[in-house]
């Protein structure tokens, strides 16, 4: 990504509160205990190593998303 990284990204995203509720799953082809807890620790809600299994992310989004959020407009 040329202007910022994933991380980045996510630390934005949890700035603003008109954004933070939104769930965020990383989805990379890093699998090493360091970049997971960088994103952990960057907001993200789940994370996943490339290749991934569609069923296993499908599961995990509707886990994510079923979870009831505060709205905040």
């Amino acid at each position: 990504m040329p202007e910022m990284n994933g991380y980045e990204v996510c630390r934005e995203i949890q700035k603003d509160p008109a954004l933070s509720q939104i769930p965020v799953i990383f989805l990379t082809a890093l699998d090493d205990r360091p970049a997971l807890l960088e994103g952990l620790s960057a907001g993200s809600n789940d994370f996943m190593t490339k290749p991934c299994d569609r069923f296993e992310l499908r599961a995990r989004l509707r886990g994510l998303l079923s979870q009831k959020r505060p709205y905040i407009p």
